[in-house]
């Protein structure tokens, strides 16, 4: 079924769960050190990849309480993934907010997220905006995903495709995944702009490329479907609908 959190008015909604966690160096920011002194702690590093240099808590902590924003974003990370008893919202939000304050961009779309899912805290879209466009004011690209994401769902703003457009093509323009998928859908769907199944796919086939599972359903369901416009058909494609995360 076409599903899209547009067409909630219809009643068929695509609910895609997203805490996606992307590499961003960003260092001088907030006192960050370079990359040589950066390490992840172990829950975060196999999520973003073997690559990472690994420290144990209490270096991570040492550095956090030293004021590293890269230490404090990985403590927030790790707080809000935590399984049991390590599992703490409001632990996350101090981290994220600490390295946030310091201008961490990453820390800063990590802080909006906890308040537009009201993790840790009231749910509270104008500082979400806040911190969103400051970490959009740093090109940061998850922030332009999540800004959209605002703008499709008239969450804390006035609900307006055209500005969702707007920055999901920043998003895109900037090599997030999640963005593209969603820019992609428009162009599939004719939505705030003329509909345009060639740059659908590239859009798409960009997403897919990137490892993004919903960028790779919705390019083999508008194959399957052979260029057809398929509102109101049976069919799979989605637009991603949740905040998502930044990385460390």
């Amino acid at each position: 079924m076409k599903r899209t959190a547009v067409d909630r008015a219809l009643g068929v909604v695509c609910v895609v769960a997203v805490v996606a966690l992307l590499t961003a160096g960003s260092s001088g920011l907030g006192g960050q050190k370079t990359a040589e002194e950066q390490c992840s702690l172990a829950v975060v590093s196999r999520l973003v990849g073997s690559a990472e240099k690994v420290c144990d808590t209490d270096v991570v902590q040492q550095m956090a309480s030293q004021g590293q924003a890269f230490a404090q974003n990985q403590l927030g990370i790790a707080s809000i993934l935590a399984i049991g008893s390590d599992y703490n919202e409001k632990k996350a939000l101090e981290w994220f907010a600490r390295a946030a304050q310091r201008g961490y961009a990453p820390a800063q779309v990590n802080l909006a997220v906890m308040y537009m899912n009201g993790w840790g805290t009231a749910v509270n879209y104008g500082a979400a905006q806040h911190w969103l466009r400051a970490a959009a004011d740093q090109q940061f690209a998850r922030a332009y995903y999540n800004l959209g994401l605002l703008y499709l769902d008239g969450r804390g703003v006035r609900q307006d495709n055209g500005e969702a457009f707007r920055w999901f093509q920043k998003g895109a323009e900037a090599g997030d995944s999640s963005a593209a998928t969603n820019l992609g859908y428009f162009y599939d769907q004719g939505i705030a702009c003329e509909r345009n199944l060639a740059k659908s796919v590239e859009l798409y086939r960009k997403a897919a490329e990137a490892g993004n599972p919903f960028g790779q359903n919705n390019l083999a369901d508008l194959y399957l479907r052979g260029g057809r416009h398929s509102t109101g058909q049976r069919g799979g494609v989605c637009v991603v609908s949740k905040s998502a995360f930044a990385g460390t």
